[in-house]
């Protein structure tokens, strides 16, 4: 009676652990402001006497954006106020380009980065004024060394993975709920003004993130075209199906081909016993390969325009 009840009891417990544990997905997308048309940021220095404009852009298709391509963007420092005599450099500009996701597993992951200085000659760093701007391009890699490790420690070993639906594409990041890119660009400009005779620092920092939309809001008010990906997150585990067929045709053979030969042995009961075991734990084993070979998630994700 006490095994009949441990087996029942494992059944639903596994049962409820499969179903349970199977993902919930958001999905956004949408087409408005975008980093296609540009991005402005102002930025008031040292009390508003110096007044700079950052600027970025992007050669990507217009209400695009996916994660895992190759894209460029542009990064320009405009100078709008200075006082006269004021002598500006660009001493160094550093871009963190990272994943954005509504679940921790994955947010914050960097993609790519870029570092800007001076590596030739005497000047600190890049003159910038009303007449002559900074500008530079981020070439991001869609998939970088960074990226392709901090994926694969999350979800094999030794920085590498197996599993067809944990394996790095865009429908996998943004089942597990990336919403888009997020930058975090920092300046570090040297000022010297009239009658001083060094430099001084001045840092400011730009924070924005670029969504699925290619634009700067996440779902704006309207809902855009949307298509339909089916993922199977626990297909890695069907293995144990297998397991559950060896251990029934093993149970099958205990309980009739023993307890044949056995005939009135005494301990033909306790044979017959493993082998009903054997038999139950490999029916459940199956049932819940089956399960994870075929339990899926339907989600709703932005459709690219060709």
């Amino acid at each position: 009676m006490k095994i009949k009840k441990s087996v029942i009891f494992a059944i639903c417990w596994l049962l409820l652990t499969v179903v349970a544990q199977i993902p919930q997905i958001n999905a956004e997308a949408d087409n408005f402001p975008t980093l296609h048309n540009g991005l402005k940021i102002k930025h008031e220095l040292e009390g508003g006497r110096i007044s700079v404009n950052t600027f970025y852009n992007t050669d990507y298709a217009e209400g695009q954006w996916e994660i895992t391509d190759n894209k460029n963007v542009g990064v320009y420092l405009f100078v709008e106020k200075q006082p006269p005599n004021t002598t500006i450099l660009v001493e160094h500009v550093h871009i963190d380009c990272l994943i954005c996701s509504n679940r921790s597993e994955i947010n914050g992951i960097k993609q790519d980065e870029m570092d800007d200085k001076m590596h030739v000659g005497y000047q600190a760093g890049f003159y910038v004024s009303p007449e002559y701007p900074y500008s530079n391009i981020f070439a991001i890699e869609g998939y970088t060394e960074w990226l392709l490790n901090i994926w694969g420690y999350m979800w094999g070993e030794f920085g590498w993975m197996s599993g067809t639906e944990k394996r790095l594409t865009e429908d996998t990041l943004k089942y597990y709920g990336a919403k888009g890119n997020e930058f975090m660009v920092v300046f570090d400009l040297l000022i010297k003004h009239r009658g001083e005779e060094n430099y001084h620092t001045v840092s400011f920092m730009d924070d924005f993130i670029v969504y699925f939309n290619g634009g700067f809001e996440e779902n704006p008010g309207s809902i855009s075209e949307t298509k339909t990906i089916t993922v199977y997150p626990w297909r890695d585990w069907s293995w144990i199906g297998w397991l559950g067929s060896i251990l029934l045709i093993v149970g099958i053979f205990v309980y009739g081909i023993f307890v044949y030969f056995a005939g009135d042995d005494v301990n033909s009961d306790s044979v017959k016993l493993l082998g009903g075991i054997l038999v139950v734990i490999g029916i459940i084993l199956i049932i819940a390969g089956l399960i994870c070979y075929f339990a899926c998630n339907l989600i709703e994700v932005p459709k690219v325009p060709s």
